[in-house]
């Protein structure tokens, strides 16, 4: 087994997670520090920190205004004790897309060429990303960094226009790579980047050989198809980087995002297939993600198990099929790895562990109408006390280091117990002028109100528990709705039932399942939670 500087080394030279800090919730320092402890010994040898804005900047009062960010004494503190643990820690910051923040900003607007990509060209713009990897090289010693460079659509179609004529929007994304990495090299930085963009062939005339001159030595594009697990799919695209470039690394990921639940299992079905594609290809670098969109709903520390199974798969302690060293993760971790596996059955409250597909049952019930909603004709008739079941599980747990993880999960799961088929029994009701059913109806939603405000409860403390304020507001609006729309379902059949009155949305359409054909409540995915609340958007 190889060693490089005392950390055990595996399939991979560089084996590493990115945990996102920009999506809506900031791990405190104390957290990612946890984590980076925690990591070392599981055997991994780098952490990037996915801080698009996740930090502050001198001049700049408007950067990261009130979404969680670090300072440079922040920055220090995590490096030096990454650095004390065998870990190189690396921003992974955006130097073109998904700044969408900044449009927020009068004094920002201006650099924008839509509403999420910077204006390439604009001379004010690189003297900000100066300004960027400036403020980095003070926190972190490492001269690695990555500048993003993903999903910048629209590219060249905005304000540019504007100011330009028409460009190949490949030929803007290299110009501007040229800028960017001659200022990261001031800053004495090699940088990596996300390989989407680069290797799009849609509507350009740029080729790979033009892109793979253009890229600076020792750049490393990352390829990412997190979703995928056929080999042939994997191995192809891996064929593909290389016309582009011989520094390829891969990155998987464990989910946790578009939904409230970590998915362990599912991920990993995915990952170790990843792993080995990517090792076969003599890939050195293999990265794990932890991204948070739609809400940054997850905790962190619900996706341990999975980080620590590729840990070990990765330095050849199991070989992805029997009984992993469970002893050894609590040991690492202070928690029962089946314990914090289970956490997935938020999602999979029938516990199949499901790996072909997957489901985010806590999306679909927690947001869907109990009025207009569709999605409850698929969910069977054991669902509430499933679900009642999977809390009182949860409340066992609900002590130790990660108490505050359990009772948030408890939290929620009372409240999908009442939820999920409350809605149809409502509906069902109304056309059949069930009263008896609508009376005990109205009961329930009572139930429901006090158990989202203990799940509202439970979530704050949560998310303060290990991560900075902002974002918080967030969810907590998102809840408040739950709160105030089953309010308002009470008071219309309370209405009902006393005087008669229609009610509303009941009297005007027939509901219909509002998912592809063939959906069964084990592979309904949505991930948007508007999509979810109304068709009327937002």
């Amino acid at each position: 087994m190889n060693k490089i500087k005392g950390v055990v080394m595996g399939r991979f030279k560089h084996f590493s997670v990115l945990i996102e800090c920009s999506a809506g919730n900031t791990p405190k320092v104390d957290t990612i520090k946890h984590f980076i402890r925690m990591l070392s010994r599981m055997g991994y040898n780098e952490l990037y920190l996915g801080c698009t804005d996740a930090y502050k900047m001198e001049g700049e009062p408007y950067f990261n205004y009130k979404r969680g960010g670090y300072t440079t004494e922040d920055f220090q503190e995590m490096d030096a004790c990454a650095k004390e643990n065998g870990i190189e820690l690396i921003a992974s910051i955006q130097t073109l897309g998904h700044l969408h923040f900044l449009q927020r900003h009068e004094s920002y607007r201006d650099l924008m060429d839509n509403d999420h990509v910077l204006l390439v060209g604009d001379e004010r713009v690189y003297k900000l990303i100066d300004k960027m990897f400036a403020t980095i090289s003070k926190g972190l010693s490492t001269k690695r960094i990555h500048i993003g460079y993903d999903e910048c659509w629209g590219l060249g179609l905005g304000n540019y226009l504007k100011k330009n004529p028409p460009a190949d929007k490949k030929e803007l994304l290299l110009r501007h790579l040229s800028k960017v990495t001659n200022i990261a090299s001031k800053y004495g930085y090699t940088c990596e980047v996300w390989h989407d963009m680069l290797t799009e062939t849609l509507n350009t005339k740029v080729t790979a050989e033009q892109v793979r001159n253009a890229l600076p030595e020792n750049t490393t594009m990352f390829y990412w198809n997190y979703f995928e697990g056929d080999v042939h799919v994997l191995r192809s695209g891996l064929d593909n980087m290389f016309k582009y470039t011989d520094k390829v690394g891969y990155a998987g990921s464990v989910f946790k995002c578009g939904s409230m639940a970590p998915m362990n299992t599912f991920s990993l079905s995915r990952l170790l297939t990843q792993m080995r594609v990517a090792e076969e290809k003599g890939l050195d670098h293999f990265m794990i993600t932890l991204w948070s969109d739609n809400g940054a709903w997850v905790n962190n520390y619900t996706v341990l198990p999975a980080l620590y199974a590729c840990a070990e798969f990765n330095i050849g302690r199991w070989d992805g099929t029997g009984e992993l060293d469970k002893a050894r993760f609590k040991d690492i971790t202070g928690a029962d790895y089946d314990d914090m596996l289970s956490l997935d059955y938020l999602d999979d409250p029938y516990k199949k562990k499901l790996t072909n597909t997957h489901a985010n049952l806590t999306f679909l019930i927690f947001f869907a109408d109990l009025l207009n909603g569709g999605w409850d004709l698929l969910y069977d008739k054991d669902m509430p006390k499933t679900y009642e079941d999977l809390a009182n599980h949860y409340q066992r747990l609900a002590c130790g280091d990660y108490s505050h993880v359990f009772k948030c999960a408890e939290k929620l799961a009372r409240v999908l117990s009442i939820k999920c088929l409350l809605g149809l029994t409502i509906r069902n009701a109304y056309k059949a002028n069930d009263t008896k059913t609508l009376k005990e109806s109205v009961e329930r939603l009572k139930e429901l109100e006090n158990a989202i405000i203990e799940f509202s409860k439970a979530y704050a403390d949560m998310w303060l528990h290990d991560s900075m304020p902002y974002g918080l507001e967030v969810c907590q609006t998102l809840i408040g709705g739950q709160m105030l729309r089953t309010s308002y379902v009470k008071q219309v059949i309370e209405a009902y039932l006393e005087s008669g009155r229609p009610i509303p949305e009941l009297a005007c359409e027939t509901i219909v399942p509002d998912l592809p054909p063939g959906t069964t409540q084990d592979s309904c995915w949505i991930a948007d939670w508007k999509l979810l609340i109304s068709n009327c958007g937002f």
